[in-house]
């Protein structure tokens, strides 16, 4: 018989209870990228952060990285150096371009140029094998006639002599025969000249062909020097423009710390409400590293962060409102309508609720002053320095105009305008009017200059030898 041994309740020897687990309030599952997920009995779920970096999610492609600082200078530099060197670059990649692809077009056109001569070469000993062929017919035709006439003269003379009773005249003969051979030796000549100066004709053909090849390889060894010198021009522009940079990056530092400086020595304090506007978010990255990143860059650092919630945390999506803006709009016509659309119908409200006797607002210029924002006149204007300096450098004001940034009207205005200012040191009123025109304020911009005053400054640099405006 089995006995089973029962092990005492109290005392030595006995065991504790086994302690019990309580009741759970969530299940524990994972998501499909492999994070740890609890659902509750309300049916809330919960994704817990990933431990390690999730390579399911890509960080963002562009922006700065998780806790990079942020280069402040970046874009200054890179503004000021695209400003300065792309004129230059661009003219030297189209020029670059128009040099390789001048080299199939000679290969082509000398091509050309040695068939023609080979065709030539072909017709013209064809043409001098066709006028021998032909004398030789003539030689053989005019011989055939000459013995023929012999024989009937000689017969006829024989018969007319014995008639008379007396013998033909040998000499009479041999001038026939002389004749005969004198035209048979002057188609054997005329044959021999044709030969000769057909095979001239076939070597000067000959020496084209030759010549040409010459020519040929001398026009791609030139035209691959130039490639070479443009490659070496861009090299030194590259080289320019990095030394540029660095140049530029320090004057923006120096520019910066003096005006740490001065806000220091003012305040007594240094940046304090900077430091607190730069203060990096919980994802790692400061306000305006956050402003950089694009709605897509900044779902995935969140998800890379606090883990991909798929919508369950996230409420439901409300629905589209219908109410009307106060413009009688509902978002979704308001959201369809393009830009000019929706100014219009704030012009038309404007109108329509306009106090009585108010007048109405004023329209924004299409053409002149005023009719472009401020930056794209600060963008013009600033090109009338870097004009300045290239006419300095000795360009001329019609090459500068032609390779001008904007339309040809606006580049030869600022032509206009740096002349001036390089000239008199201000703008005269002719140059005022077409600054107006292409719609930038002098005001602000520009010093302006009367025409007497123009004309005084001219003949004072005239005397001292100085510089003065062209035509």
């Amino acid at each position: 018989m089995k006995t089973t041994k029962t092990l005492p309740t109290g005392g030595l020897g006995s065991r504790p209870p086994a302690p019990r687990k309580p009741a759970a309030k969530f299940k524990t599952g994972k998501t499909k990228s492999g994070r740890t997920v609890h659902t509750y009995k309300d049916g809330r779920r919960v994704v817990l952060p990933a431990s390690k970096p999730d390579k399911t999610t890509p960080p963002p492609t562009t922006g700065p990285t998780k806790g990079e600082p942020l280069d402040p200078y970046a874009a200054s530099v890179e503004a000021a150096t695209r400003v300065k060197f792309d004129p230059a670059r661009s003219a030297l990649d189209s020029a670059q371009r128009a040099e390789k692809a001048q080299a199939p077009q000679i290969d082509a056109w000398y091509d050309r140029y040695r068939g023609a001569v080979e065709q030539a070469t072909t017709q013209n000993a064809a043409a001098s094998a066709q006028a021998q062929a032909t004398l030789s017919g003539l030689q053989n035709a005019a011989a055939t006639n000459d013995r023929a006439g012999q024989a009937q003269i000689g017969e006829q003379m024989s018969k007319d002599a014995a008639a008379r009773g007396a013998a033909v005249d040998p000499q009479v003969l041999a001038q026939l025969q002389q004749g005969s051979q004198v035209r048979a030796s002057n188609l054997a000549g005329s044959q021999a000249v044709l030969a000769g100066q057909g095979v001239q004709q076939g070597a000067v053909d000959r020496q084209k062909g030759v010549a040409g090849e010459g020519t040929r390889v001398a026009s791609l060894l030139e035209n691959a020097g130039r490639v070479r010198e443009l490659l070496g021009k861009k090299t030194a522009l590259a080289r320019d423009e990095g030394d540029y940079a660095v140049t530029a990056r320090q004057d923006l530092i120096s520019a910066d710390g003096r005006a740490r400086l001065e806000e220091f020595l003012a305040t007594g304090k240094l940046g304090v409400e900077t430091a607190k506007a730069n203060q990096p978010n919980k994802y790692g990255y400061t306000p305006s590293q956050w402003n950089k990143l694009t709605p897509k860059q900044r779902r995935g650092v969140q998800v890379a962060y606090e883990g991909d919630v798929a919508g369950a945390t996230r409420p439901p999506a409300k629905p589209a409102p219908t109410t009307p803006n106060q413009y009688g709009y509902t978002p979704n016509e308001w959201n369809a309508m393009t830009t000019p659309q929706r100014q219009a119908a704030i012009r038309k409200f404007k109108e329509d609720t306009r106090a009585p006797g108010k007048p109405p607002a004023k329209v924004k210029p299409t053409r002149g002053p005023g009719s472009l924002t401020p930056a794209a006149e600060g963008k013009l204007t600033s090109q009338v320095p870097l004009i300045v300096e290239a006419l300095n450098k000795g360009r001329t004001p019609d090459e500068t105009a032609a390779k001008g940034p904007f339309s040809p009207e606006i580049n030869r205005t600022l032509v206009r305008a740096a002349m001036d200012v390089r000239a008199y040191g201000g703008v005269t009123p002719a140059t005022v009017a077409r600054l107006h025109n292409i719609g930038v304020r002098v005001r602000g911009n520009f010093r302006t200059v009367t025409r007497a005053q123009a004309l005084e400054r001219q003949r004072v640099l005239r005397e001292a030898g100085g510089v003065l405006r062209p035509g």
